[in-house]
């Protein structure tokens, strides 16, 4: 079927929204050494300016699908990415500790807007038929971006007082969403007048929270919000740990040790290309199942049963390969199985991710104080055991 010109601008939306994300993530956790150092900011700082980004990202994930599916698609996606721009322009010019928690909040806000509103744009295109192999390309440039970040930002920083530069780049990123979607705002207006007219038809309630409450009553739901939640929490959890892991347990050296999780994100940038298709074709549980199962394994060899730059380096490739398309597969399920309220049903998920990223990291943190580092690192592991008994629950498409 021929793309249309309306078409292509979506994608690029999609897909450098996606980037965007994944490279400001990832150049914010690159800066915060020299962050904390040009600020005097101790560790307790960081963390209640990290978590004021957590929390906005929770709010903004809640209120996203409620204002998609009410208002103008167009306007509160294009508010929501003006966030991240005004963020990384406050993060340039900031001077104390205030300013870095407005930026890191504007920034999370329009992170969350692109987590949400991505799939939901998509998804209001009926057109393209099965969204896993469209929603697997869009998150490996969340793949790419999260590899791109560290790399432009350590070239800048070799120069340690030109860290804020990096949000310059930041700044630049995130205008191509903005403008990708502005050019197509006459075809998502035109999708989302056909979504909304499609709901009015057949009766569906226009109270949102009586839809929340409807889909939270939902068992299928409630298991792909599950399956979801833990998934993001071993991802993210593995990529913000395994450094301090491998520094602390295996002995690598520190900027050795810095190098692993660009491994980790390369497997996810190429299992995401590679297998865009494979879950359409096999079956969205079958490949569920197959890729949770293979993520179990490579994690625990990465964890517990490697011990050399090279075994270790392979591993940890391998658990992005096997990593790469979990998120994205189940949000096509969401997308495919609950389309007359998905703004909704993605707002809840994408909250329900952050808790579960919040909890695990804390809990690898408490455990890596009290037992060391590698028991902390355990809890991953059980993370991803826990995933293939949710995965056999999910139903077969």
């Amino acid at each position: 079927m021929k793309v249309t010109k309306a078409e292509l601008l979506e994608r690029s939306y999609a897909m450098s929204g996606y980037f965007t994300f994944g490279y400001t993530s990832l150049v914010i956790s690159s800066l915060l050494p020299l962050i904390e150092r040009n600020f005097s900011l101790p560790h307790s700082k960081t963390g209640i300016m990290l978590s004021a980004g957590s929390i906005a990202f929770l709010i903004t994930s809640l209120l996203i699908g409620y204002l998609l599916e009410k208002f103008d698609t167009f306007r509160i996606t294009l508010t929501g990415l003006l966030t991240t721009t005004f963020g990384g322009i406050i993060f340039m010019i900031s001077r104390g500790f205030p300013e870095l928690v407005a930026a890191i909040t504007l920034v999370n806000i329009g992170a969350a807007t692109v987590e949400v509103s991505v799939p939901f744009v998509i998804g209001l295109n009926e057109s393209t038929g099965k969204k896993g192999g469209i929603l697997n390309v869009v998150h490996s440039l969340f793949a790419f971006g999260a590899i791109s970040g560290p790399f432009i930002t350590s070239i800048i920083i070799k120069n340690p007082s030109n860290w804020k530069y990096s949000f310059l780049t930041v700044v630049a990123f995130s205008l191509i969403p903005i403008i990708s979607i502005t050019l197509a705002r006459e075809h998502v207006r035109t999708m989302f007048e056909n979504y909304r007219k499609n709901k009015r038809v057949k009766e569906e309630k226009e109270n949102t929270l009586i839809e929340a409450f409807e889909l939270l009553k939902n068992k299928f739901f409630l298991l792909l919000i599950l399956g979801l939640a833990i998934y993001v929490g071993y991802e993210m959890s593995f990529s913000s740990w395994l450094s301090v892991f491998l520094y602390e347990y295996r002995g690598f050296k520190v900027d050795s040790a810095a190098l692993y999780p660009s491994f980790l994100w390369i497997g996810l940038f190429i299992g995401r290309l590679i297998f865009a298709k494979a879950a359409d074709k096999i079956g969205y549980k079958k490949w569920l199942i197959i890729v949770s199962i293979a993520s179990a394994v490579t994690t625990i060899l990465a964890i517990i049963v490697s011990r050399n730059m090279m075994s270790i380096f392979i591993s940890v490739f391998l658990t992005g390969l096997s990593y790469a398309t979990v998120y994205p597969v189940i949000q096509a399920i969401i997308i495919d199985t609950f389309r007359k309220n998905k703004g909704t049903a993605l707002g809840i998920t994408a909250a329900s991710t952050s808790i579960l990223s919040a909890l695990t990291n804390f809990t690898i943190g408490q455990l890596g104080s009290a037992f060391g580092i590698f028991a902390g690192l355990l809890t991953i592991v059980v993370l991803t055991v826990a995933e293939i008994v949710v995965v056999f629950y999910f139903k077969s498409d």
